[in-house]
């Protein structure tokens, strides 16, 4: 879903630098902007920016960032593959896919097959919002493993629980996660296995909050826990 953070380094280039055209609009109640969205598409941007910023500050985690978000037609591998969005932290912006390219004829397996459209959507703004204030927190993009454990707990928590049980059942987690399931490879061959695996951790935690912000911190790094 946006889903390496080191991916915007590499893409950015490849990505819009925007126009004279474009049309800024603020979320109410913060100083995100949003362009290239209808009035439901950024209805829907501005509350998943919300749902994060309530997420990470309910865990006791710092939010400083205001970034901009800019809504696009496609991004690679759009859609039924990995990237629906991405935050570069180069200009601090990030950029989703139009969701009406995904709605229409959503493909098999995809986000937007397996729960509503405007869930989906809602789901992959916080993905990426939990990024950028992750980055403004003092997580940088080189402890990846770390923003997408977290942006996958801000994702799964935007989710009406129906919605988010529906992600869940197929892929059949368990009561149990090892810390060492958390690892590059899972997250590189499986992304919607990784998000599940560490949403199921998450909530096995004694504390969770504790264990995300000590990854916020620096005082838990995933790949300590890597298998190989």
């Amino acid at each position: 879903m946006g889903r390496r953070l080191g991916l915007a380094i590499l893409l950015a280039a490849a990505l819009p630098t925007g126009t004279m055209a474009d049309d800024w609009r603020r979320c109410p109640g913060n100083g995100w902007q949003v362009t290239g969205a209808n009035p439901e598409e950024h209805a829907l941007i501005c509350k998943g920016v919300a749902e994060a910023s309530a997420t990470l500050a309910a865990c006791g985690v710092r939010i400083g960032a205001v970034p901009r978000i800019r809504v696009i037609q496609e991004l690679p591998r759009f859609c039924g593959g990995q990237v629906m969005g991405l935050y570069d932290p180069a200009v601090d912006e990030i950029v989703l896919g139009d969701p009406a390219i995904c709605a229409t004829a959503p493909p098999a397996g995809s986000l937007y097959d397996r729960i509503s459209p405007s869930d989906a959507f809602v789901a992959i703004a916080a993905h990426e919002a939990a990024h950028a204030m992750l980055y403004a927190a003092g997580l940088k993009i080189e402890r990846f493993l770390e923003h997408e454990y977290i942006a996958a707990i801000v994702q799964m928590s935007a989710l009406p629980e129906a919605s988010r049980a529906r992600l869940l059942e197929p892929l059949r987690i368990g009561d149990e996660v090892r810390i060492g399931q958390l690892n590059p490879f899972i997250y590189a061959f499986a992304p919607d296995y990784f998000i599940a695996l560490a949403w199921t951790h998450f909530q096995r935690e004694p504390d969770g909050c504790a264990f995300l912000r000590a990854m916020v911190e620096g005082t838990i790094r995933l790949e300590d826990y890597a298998p190989f």
